[in-house]
């Protein structure tokens, strides 16, 4: 079958040519382009292209006529985008016997050329038509790789990396270097660092001359291991390394899945893919799994150093000023700004071929294209580090990040604080931070008066979401926050408890802060029957010495079924701190009881809604109505006023003004005038009002003028049934005032009648009501390990009352209040083991008081609860130490810290975790969480972890948390964290090292055997071991010698010695050495990453010779050094002194004997132990090596 690739049908954004063992993968690419870009993708087998133009015969040219025809031909719009996806090999034929790579999608000549396929305007164009990248895979599983990393990059989440570019320069001297770095820095400063890309520049520099393998190896992993997104080298190059300072191999090391950058590689030949005998530097970056570079960027021919600066100098701002971001557009047309700005010069022209974009075209550069405001757990501090009540307020530095494209406006941020699981409240008033690049931060002041426990911070960045950006998902970030208590609090009774009266402790907890300058403080604690704490029954404690966690006072036995009131209070020195105050009832007969509350007192602190407590106890609050009448005839001032609470209820006019109450509400009913002057119908009108009222309402009535004309018999009965007696005595304008009641006696109202002349008639009366509904909400009760049930005493005799019971949750997952249960009526025991303690620690109980009239009241006499109490974890910093505040980094400390329980009940399974703020993530654990199966009440359990401050230096923060993941219902969640601050010296002293050879350290030049052991010594301040192999890079004559298959003559020992601290390892090298000069290279880093570099130059004979005689000095008069030099190391060495007439007069058979320079020391004294004389004498240095033999002589001259 035909693939068809001439149809005048066909239409592409991209194509994709491949071999058909990479279909599978490169249509899985082309799918994911097609729904995640929207472009249209054709896939190409390149044997199809080869049959419609080339007969089926491989020609790179088939290729090039293919693109050029569906460029011309194809549907429009052209084709944008060609992928190349298989690797090539200009020595497909496998012509030289080293030839092993295969042909999968060729390339074009040598140094190969992917842009020649795209220049369709004739056989010297070398401008593309097209973007071009190619994937250089030989293998499908190398295919699937790629195709995974290309998917995973494009949804990699947002993160700091991405602003993140790495700058790498070599060179061979300091010209050299000082010209890559310049190159470098103009980046830098004018694309880089300024807007709209405001990145952050990352540079590694080789300083040293000359070329030392993997020099720079380790920054170079560990910078591109934490994420960058554009990694750039200058300098050196061959198709396998990086100015040996990073090479092939190395990029195995890498650990740096989804945050792959995108490499640019201004040098020779890294991207020489097709290279027919190994895989290229740049092809390793891209097929590396999980690992590598996500593109990279690089000549598959020689590099200039002005046209590779001249391509960057356009390629950063297209990419960061201009954002064009797509990589084969932005490199594509840095190449063509080349040939715009420098001409068609042959340099240039090489240059815009070979430069190889090894990647997929499409990709899209992972540096948003809109800001990205960002918040981290690490970007909030709080100073002081660890804030206590007593500092006031707390400075909260908030760090800022974004992620994108710096903004063009200001950003609004919002602050809240949520106290233990409660309802957020802002801190302050809406903050604003200037425009924003990379990171910004501004501080705020947060109160903390009172404020003890844990809390949340929470920053909102730009709430209202003026500001476009990329991801808006992390604009939010919570930050916990513990206040320490600087104050006392209640322990044991907790407020409201019931208990015995016998054997009872006073239990305080003491504050968690502790002030190195005031010694401990002393606690008094008073108690009462009263709260005024002055009644004869009154008692207090002696001054008590604060315990470790909680004070307790053991009081004298007191009275049962009482309630008690007690207080305690520090004292230092002369100071005293305030009265923390609770309460407890004591009942001895064993009741299930736990909480109850039965003082009026006790209710002080509930919450009233419409309801009240007073002696006789909890009943809905009374409504008064205060009523008055005035009235006044014509000649004492001719006004009517009806009054309720002060406020005037009608407007006035002649006759009887009237204003009807309901009793029940206090509502006014209605309000008229009758003007009984004018004619006998109003008053009969004014009797049918009144009439029409139940009993029991109240009718005001007050005469303005005159209203005693016209009266009827009507009306007089009806003012006389509510209550009037007076009524029928009213004269010519008399003042008359009333505040009757319907159906009340006569005479049993309010009721002034005044003659004429005689001044105004006043009333005044007071109606009590009450809402039908009221309710008395208890304070929060537990919390509990099990609720059993609720009881309550009532009173509900006057008619028409009722009361019932609501049980409120505090749900410890939603941080809301639950109504748990709805009228409950049952007083005497209402069981409450429905409601689960784990979900619901705490709860309330709410009574709902009802009348159905208005005019009476229920009356709530006490309640109680019954539940299992619960225990109370506590640490607090005189309970956890730490083995040294101050460490080098790289050293431990053990923290230990003793785990109480200063509750009511057994704590079972609690969990304790060690953490430390760690600058980029927040808290976290640096040793794993501690189970402790059982703690009892008022034991302790020891707790031990060690943390290691490597990579941690500075002041730290290091934490212990009981019960973190709130799992234990405790009396006090207060006491569950500690801090203590550590500080970790910088380590800026390099190792040392001692590098001898056969036990003998040499200087330049010495003679060294063929087959000496070489022992390095090293040592170091840090206390971390060197056991890494990788820390001790070793080299002999420029080649290094890998640990791995040298087994037999190369060994990194370890060292561990507690008198030698510093000795940390001993590098052990048996070589065999030819005859020569030789260079021995040592590089140390230790575990901070500080290097040491040793370089010792030596020479080998191995023919075994006796070389150097002599002796120094000569003549001499007492003692001489006897010096020479053996090629090789000698079994024996003697030295024979003789008279010039032969006769030996010493002999020494023990000389040293090592290969190199060798000293032996002679007193002048002979055999017999006597000063020789003056004169002239000879000797003989004889060495032997087995069979071999070397010998000299010489002489010397005493001369005294």
């Amino acid at each position: 079958t035909t693939a068809n690739l001439t149809s005048p049908e066909n239409g592409a954004d991209l194509i994709i040519i491949t071999h058909k063992k990479f279909l599978s993968s490169a249509q899985r690419l082309a799918q994911y382009r097609a729904s995640h870009n929207g472009l249209r993708v054709q896939v190409v087998d390149v044997e199809d292209i080869y049959d419609e133009f080339n007969f089926g015969l491989l020609n790179p040219q088939a290729i090039k006529d293919f693109l050029k025809y569906a460029f011309s031909h194809w549907q429009s719009p052209a084709p944008s985008y060609l992928l190349l996806f298989g690797d090539a090999s200009w020595d497909f034929k496998k012509n030289m016997t080293s030839s092993i790579k295969e042909n999968f999608v060729p390339s074009y000549g040598n140094p190969v050329s992917d842009n020649w396929f795209v220049c369709f305007d004739g056989p010297e164009d070398f401008l593309p038509e097209m973007f071009v990248g190619r994937i250089p895979v030989e293998t499908e599983e190398e295919a699937e790789i790629v195709v995974d990393k290309i998917i995973a990059y494009e949804n990699t989440p947002s993160d700091a990396w991405k602003k993140n570019i790495l700058f790498i320069t070599g060179g061979f001297n300091k010209a050299e270097q000082t010209t890559f770095i310049n190159q470098s820095n103009f980046l830098i400063d004018h694309f880089v660092t300024p807007p709209p890309a405001s990145c952050k520049a990352l540079k590694i520099h080789k300083t040293t001359e000359g070329y030392i393998e993997g020099e720079k190896k380790n920054d170079i992993l560990k910078a591109i291991d934490n994420g960058t997104l554009w990694v750039n080298f200058v300098g050196h190059a061959g198709s396998r390394t990086w100015d040996l300072m990073f090479n092939h191999p190395d990029i195995e090391e890498l650990t740096n899945q989804n945050k792959y950058p995108f490499v640019t590689s201004m040098t020779c030949h890294t991207a020489r893919f097709a290279n027919p005998e190994i895989t290229s530097f740049g092809e390793h970056f891209l097929t590396a799994e999980n690992k590598g570079a996500i593109a990279f960027w690089g000549t598959s021919g020689w590099g200039y150093v002005f046209q590779d600066d001249v391509l960057l100098r356009n390629l950063f701002p297209s990419v960061l000023v201009d954002t064009v971001q797509i990589l084969s557009e932005a490199t594509t047309l840095a190449k063509i700004k080349l040939w715009e700005d420098w001409g068609s010069h042959i340099i240039n022209v090489s240059t815009i071929q070979q430069y190889i974009l090894l990647g997929d075209p499409i990709t899209d550069i992972a540096l948003p294209d809109k800001p990205d405001l960002a918040l981290g757990p690490q970007d909030a501090t709080f100073t002081p580090i660890a804030p206590a009540e007593a500092d006031s307020s707390v400075t909260i530095k908030i760090k800022v990040h974004n992620w994108g494209l710096a903004t063009t406006d200001s950003i609004r941020i919002d602050v809240f604080d949520q106290k233990d699981n409660q309802q957020m409240v802002p801190i302050s008033n809406t903050l604003v931070l200037p425009p924003l690049g990379l990171v910004d931060s501004l501080s705020i002041n947060w109160r903390i008066a009172n404020q003890a426990g844990q809390h949340t911070i929470r920053v909102l960045l730009d709430p209202n979401n003026e500001i476009e950006e990329a991801d808006e998902s992390n604009n939010s970030q919570d930050f916990p926050a513990y206040v320490y208590s600087s104050r006392i609090t209640v322990s044991r009774p907790f407020e409201f408890q019931l208990v015995p009266p016998h054997d009872l402790n006073l239990q305080v907890n003491n504050p968690t802060v502790i002030s190195k300058d005031v010694p401990p403080a002393l606690f008094q604690f008073e108690i009462d029957t009263t709260d005024a704490f002055n009644s004869p029954l009154f008692l207090s404690s002696p001054s008590i010495p604060e315990g470790k966690i909680v004070t307790r006072w053991k009081v004298p036995d007191l009275l049962d079924t009482t309630t008690y009131f007690w207080r305690c209070r520090t004292i230092e020195g002369s100071d005293f701190g305030k009265w923390v105050t609770s309460s407890f009832t004591t009942q001895s007969d064993g009741s299930e009881i736990i909480w109850t509350q039965k003082h009026p007192k006790q209710f002080v602190h509930n919450n009233f809604d419409r309801a009240q407590f007073s002696s006789h106890g909890g009943q809905i609050q009374a409504r008064h109505f205060i009523l008055q009448v005035e009235s006044a005839g014509y000649n004492d001032g001719n006004f009517a006023r009806i009054l309720v609470n002060s406020q005037p209820v009608l407007e006035q006019h002649r006759g009887h003004n009237l204003v009807v109450i309901d009793p029940h509400t206090g509502q006014i009913l209605a309000t008229r005038t009758f003007d009984t002057y004018r004619s006998p119908d109003e008053a009969n009108a004014m009797a049918d009002f009144i009439n029409g009222f139940d009993d029991g309402t109240y009718v005001l009535i007050g005469i303005k003028d005159e209203g005693s004309r016209n009266m009827t018999e009507a009306a007089y009965q009806a003012l006389e049934s509510i209550g009037s007696k007076l009524c029928r005595q009213v004269g010519f304008r008399d003042s008359w005032a009333i505040i009757g009641i319907k159906g009340a006696p006569l005479g049993s109202v309010k009721e002034q009648l005044t003659p004429s002349n005689q001044g105004a008639a006043v009333v005044q009366d007071t109606l009590i009501n009450y809402p039908q509904h009221g309710s008395i909400t208890s304070c929060s009760i537990g919390p509990a390990n099990a609720w059993s049930f609720v009881t309550w005493s009532e009173d509900l005799s006057a008619p028409g009352t009722n009361i019932t019971l609501d049980v409120l949750g505090f749900n410890k997952s939603s941080a809301q209040w639950d109504t748990l249960l709805r009228n409950l009526t049952n007083s005497i025991n209402e069981n409450l083991s429905s409601v689960s303690a784990q979900i619901y620690p705490l709860i309330k109980l709410r009574a709902n008081l009802t009348d159905d009239d208005g005019l009476h009241t229920p009356i709530l006499r006490n309640w109680a609860v019954s539940y299992e109490p619960v225990a109370d974890l506590a640490i607090s910093p005189k309970v956890v130490t730490l083995s040294a505040d101050t460490v080098m980094e790289g050293g431990e400390i053990q923290v230990t810290a003793q785990v109480y329980n200063v509750g009511m009940a057994t704590a079972d399974s609690v969990w304790v975790r060690f953490l430390y703020d760690h600058p980029d993530s927040g808290k976290i654990a640096f040793a794993p969480d501690q189970l402790l199966l059982q703690v009892e009440v008022d034991s302790f359990k020891t707790v031990t972890r060690v943390w290691d401050s490597m990579g941690r230096k500075g002041t730290r923060q290091l934490f212990v948390e009981l019960d973190p993941d709130n799992k234990i219902n405790e009396l006090n969640e207060n006491n569950n964290s500690v801090s203590k601050i550590v500080f970790v010296c910088a380590d800026t002293a390099q190792p040392q090292i001692a590098v001898t050879y056969d036990g003998k350290t040499i200087i330049d030049g010495d003679l060294v055997s063929c087959h000496p052991l070489i022992v390095a010594t090293i040592r170091d301040n840090n206390p971390s071991p060197i056991a890494d192999t990788s820390k001790v890079y070793l080299a002999l004559d420029g080649e290094r010698i890998n640990y791995s298959g040298n087994e037999e003559v190369l060994h990194l020992i370890p060292v561990s010695k507690p008198d030698e601290p510093t000795l940390k390892a001993r590098l052990v090298y048996r070589p065999e050495l030819s005859d020569g000069s030789h260079v021995l290279e040592i590089i140390v880093w230790d575990a901070i990453g500080n290097s040491i570099y040793h370089r010792d130059q030596f020479q080998v004979i191995s023919k075994f010779k006796l070389l150097n005689v002599m002796n120094y000095p000569n003549p001499f008069t007492q003692e001489t050094d006897f010096t020479y030099v053996l090629t090789q190391p000698a079994t024996e060495v003697s030295l024979s002194i003789f008279t010039v007439a032969g006769r030996l007069i010493q002999k020494f058979n023990y000389l040293p004997g090592n290969s190199g320079f060798n000293c032996f020391h002679w007193d002048g004294r002979d055999a017999d132990g006597d000063s020789i004389a003056n004169g002239v004498y000879l000797y003989r240095i004889v060495a032997r090596q087995g069979q071999k033999k070397a010998a000299k002589i010489s002489k010397f001259i005493i001369m005294r």
